[in-house]
């Protein structure tokens, strides 16, 4: 069922903006105490807490509830461990209502200024769909790139790290945040993908979020790996359709993004499982992989990018 965004209430003694943060995750209590001290550090303490425990049960809503018996800007909507963490944050999102949203990452925190530091560059470029600072594309390596627009989304190794950027809820209400059809298991890489076209972004070289590694960002939530591949390949075919933003003659470049997008979530999830003997998404992938398109596999074999 579609959420609806609710608008936000002003009281007359604060008129600056405000900014919804949102957290989600399982077990992961660490974060939560981080996430919470980062917060009471800003410079812009006009914002609201948006929190999906996602049926923590190693004390992280315990933390959440503690704070918020102090803080009132503190919201909790205890979630499912059964849920994704694509369709957690999805509904977090849908439940701002903030001018502006930002997203903890599930190890880091955000910089002190951060807030304030969005505020400013959002305020200044209202018709933006959001901001990306330092680190907001990077690849399995750590490396970063801007700009950050369909191009790169799609044509490149560089995949988007949320946390490392900040929205306007007008934007994504816009593109149609509290409506039906998102890829949930792609759902970082559906939501640039449409802000992009629609509104852009504004890249700004400026460290806003401290974290040890972007591609080990554990949310203890699900991932359906084979769901993963299909929405990867079926966000690719909607935008070389005859209504997409690239039109349906353009074959080949969309045999390369999608051979590419394939590369980018193996990278991805060979990273994330670095360290968990137990977790053979890489392997599974390269089976789901072989079953693709013969096109797919044979853009990557071919070298036309990089797997």
């Amino acid at each position: 069922m579609s959420a609806t965004v609710v608008e936000t209430q002003r009281t007359p003694f604060d008129h600056s903006p405000l900014v919804s943060v949102v957290w989600y995750g399982r077990n992961r209590v660490g974060s939560a105490k981080e996430s919470v001290a980062a917060l009471k550090a800003q410079s812009h303490g006009h914002f609201e807490l948006i929190i999906d425990d996602c049926g923590s049960t190693d004390g992280t809503l315990e933390v959440f509830q503690s704070a918020a018996v102090a803080d009132s800007r503190i919201r909790i909507f205890p979630g499912s461990a059964a849920v994704s963490g694509g369709q957690s944050l999805l509904n977090a999102l849908r439940r701002c209502r903030g001018d502006y949203i930002a997203i903890c990452p599930s190890e880091g925190h955000l910089l002190p200024g951060a807030l304030e530091f969005a505020v400013s560059q959002l305020t200044a470029r209202p018709e933006m769909g959001g901001i990306c600072t330092t680190g907001f594309l990077r690849d399995g390596h750590g490396n970063s790139l801007e700009p950050v627009d369909i191009i790169t989304l799609l044509f490149t190794s560089y995949r988007p790290f949320l946390p490392a950027g900040f929205f306007s809820r007008r934007a994504l209400v816009a593109i149609g945040i509290d409506r039906e059809g998102w890829l949930t298991e792609s759902l970082d890489l559906d939501i640039c993908c449409r802000l992009a076209i629609d509104h852009g972004f504004l890249a700004v070289p400026q460290k806003v979020i401290e974290f040890a590694d972007q591609n080990r960002q554990p949310d203890g939530l699900p991932r359906d790996i084979e769901k993963a591949i299909e929405q990867r390949l079926q966000l690719v075919s909607k935008f070389f359709s005859a209504e997409g933003f690239f039109g349906s003659d353009c074959g080949p470049l969309a045999v390369e993004s999608k051979a590419n997008q394939l590369a980018v979530l193996w990278h991805e999830l060979v990273a994330k499982a670095k360290g968990h003997r137990a977790d053979f998404a890489p392997i599974r992938l390269r089976s789901l992989c072989s079953r693709k398109s013969f096109d797919v596999r044979r853009a990557v074999r071919d070298g036309h990018v990089a797997s």
